[in-house]
């Protein structure tokens, strides 16, 4: 990719010139943005101006207001690339390279910025090469870019033989290397392919990892080690582990062997709200689950099964995205099913993160003449009749709305993993495995 890309706009008195005058100043601004952990910024911004270019941030701040304090937690996009989005809503301006594009590409999505993400592609496209060929065509899957998607996939096979040779492809996933080996149209030999598949195997297999006699018997007679990198693998598995990094030619690093906790979120919430969990909203099917832990915890996937029936996705095959992390992973719910979202994302101790799951398919179900009916959520909100909702019953009950609730659930080695539920109750329980034990 080139180094750079900057689009500027005008600011001789114009009304890009009033906006690049308040843009990231507390002048006028009625909201702030802050980044949990390690960035300790606050970003202030204003309302109207978001809700103009976005129609996640008019839901946010116009239909589902926000809390007194008027800080948003943002766990998941830098706080650098945030400002550059900002700069961009306000002004029009931007600046891409190839580190921050698909940071940027993840936000423009996230807030469904459409000016924002059609830049990102466009730079994508441009800088379409060699070295980033494969990188390119898995994130224009994953963000669902057909156009980008096809121009990489194009690009891959009549490049192929270099393509195969670069870095790039070696951190490919098995699911792309099988987009590329149903290709008839591959301009490569049979013998390179099979040796740049060899190379990925080298890459990917830790064979330090193997038992000597496994090793042995089932590695070496097929042959797919040359006698050197066999001399290499033999003295890897025989010396300290401590010494193997140094000395091996594969990744030692040993896969984690935990077991798996599923955790049912109706077990999380009390049995007395668990029934209440909704609101008067429409429209209404994304759930965003904060969580914290103790120790360090990878997610590995999420259930997806729908609370309610309202809730339950109308068409044949609906798309279930989840963002976590600035990395969005999707699956197709099959109606009247449940679905698996596979994450395997790492998450550091004393941290708070967020997931956003959410149906993509909402638009084209209105278009079938499908209008879903209440959205149970875990939020209480303003009723179309201008009363409080559950609230109401909440009081009458005596029991708090329990949106901003934290619920804890404990490990096997005592250590807890919290959770804060929001949104549609889509999620039926979450695999994940403690790492630090």
């Amino acid at each position: 990719m080139s180094n750079s890309d900057t689009t500027h706009a005008s600011h001789n008195g114009t009304i890009n010139g009033c906006l690049s005058n308040i843009c990231l100043t507390e002048s006028l601004s009625d909201v702030h943005f802050i980044f949990p952990g390690e960035f300790s910024i606050r970003i202030p911004a204003h309302k109207m101006i978001l809700a103009i270019r976005s129609p996640v941030f008019k839901t946010m701040f116009y239909e589902t207001p926000l809390q007194s304090d008027e800080n948003v937690e943002i766990p998941d996009i830098y706080p650098a690339v945030f400002q550059n989005m900002l700069r961009y809503i306000y002004t029009d301006q931007l600046n891409l390279n190839d580190k921050t594009v698909i940071r940027m590409l993840y936000a423009a999505e996230k807030y469904q910025i459409m000016s924002l993400i059609f830049q990102c592609e466009d730079f994508l496209q441009r800088n379409l090469g060699i070295n980033n060929a494969c990188t390119i065509y898995n994130q224009a899957k994953v963000f669902s870019l057909n156009k980008l998607k096809d121009k990489a996939l194009h690009f891959i096979s009549k490049n192929a033989g270099d393509v195969f040779k670069s870095d790039d492809y070696l951190t490919i996933s098995s699911e792309d290397m099988l987009d590329f080996l149903k290709l008839d149209s591959l301009c490569i030999s049979e013998v390179t392919l099979f040796q740049s598949m060899l190379k990925w195997v080298d890459t990917n297999i830790r064979f330090p990892q193997f038992p000597l006699d496994d090793f042995t018997e089932l590695v070496v007679p097929c042959g797919i080690l040359s006698k050197d990198e066999q001399l290499h693998v033999f003295k890897a598995i025989t010396m300290k582990s401590s010494l193997q990094a140094k000395h091996s030619l594969f990744r030692v690093q040993p896969r984690m062997k935990y077991s798996v906790s599923e955790i049912f979120v109706e077990k999380l919430i009390p049995s007395n709200l668990s029934n209440l969990a909704f609101s008067f909203g429409y429209g209404n099917r994304n759930e965003t689950i904060s969580l914290k832990a103790s120790t360090k915890i990878r997610m590995v996937s999420l259930n997806i099964k729908p609370k309610y029936q309202g809730l339950v996705p109308s068409l044949p095959s609906s798309t279930i995205q989840c963002d976590v992390c600035g990395v969005t992973k999707e699956t197709t719910f099959t109606h009247g099913r449940s679905c698996v979202i596979n994450l395997n994302e790492d998450f550091t101790p004393n941290e708070t993160f967020q997931m956003t799951i959410s149906v993509k398919d909402q638009q084209k179900e209105r278009e079938n003449g499908f209008n879903f009916g209440p959205s149970y959520t875990f939020q209480t909100v303003q009723s179309r009749s201008g009363r409080n909702g559950l609230l109401d019953l909440f009081n009458k009950a005596g029991t708090e709305d329990f949106s901003d609730k934290w619920y804890d659930f404990k490990l096997a080695s005592n250590n807890i993993l919290s959770f804060c539920f929001k949104g549609a109750w889509l999620v039926d329980s979450l695999q994940i495995i403690e790492l630090s034990m």
